[in-house]
């Protein structure tokens, strides 16, 4: 997944340094691991402000995943404040999807007017209202 980022850092720091030194290699997996390394993982949950779930089955490549839609239940509430989970009893079939910015801080998957998010962050929380999942 991570070679070709490997591969293209190795022959930058070859022609930088001038030799093809083993361990050019070794520090541009280093590199890699850090600078291209995705977000998601196999099980993440992802969830849109519609409140739907996107569950990853597997990791393809750092910019294609494979994963199963879910509806969402009420868990529980306190207060004013409302927990949904998602419902594995009602899952979709495993689809291929493209993971859009995935070396920033909030890589999403997007379905048609559905974005779905690994965590929210503090502005699209103020955009969507109290969102909370468990």
């Amino acid at each position: 997944m991570v070679d070709r980022y490997v591969k293209q850092i190795k022959i930058c720091l070859n022609k930088l340094v001038g030799n093809k030194n083993s361990v050019n290699k070794a520090l541009a997996e280093t590199i890699a691991s850090f600078s291209h390394g995705s977000s998601f993982q196999r099980g993440d949950l992802l969830q849109s402000k519609r409140l739907m779930f996107f569950t990853i089955s597997e990791m393809l490549s750092s910019h294609w995943c494979t994963g199963f839609f879910c509806n969402p239940y009420i868990v529980s509430t306190l207060g004013r404040e409302i927990y949904y989970a998602p419902d594995y009893n009602r899952r979709t079939w495993t689809v291929r999807k493209k993971v859009f910015h995935p070396f920033s801080d909030s890589p999403f998957v997007k379905v048609r007017d559905q974005v779905f998010y690994l965590k929210f962050t503090q502005k699209q929380k103020e955009k969507n209202g109290a969102i909370q999942a468990i």
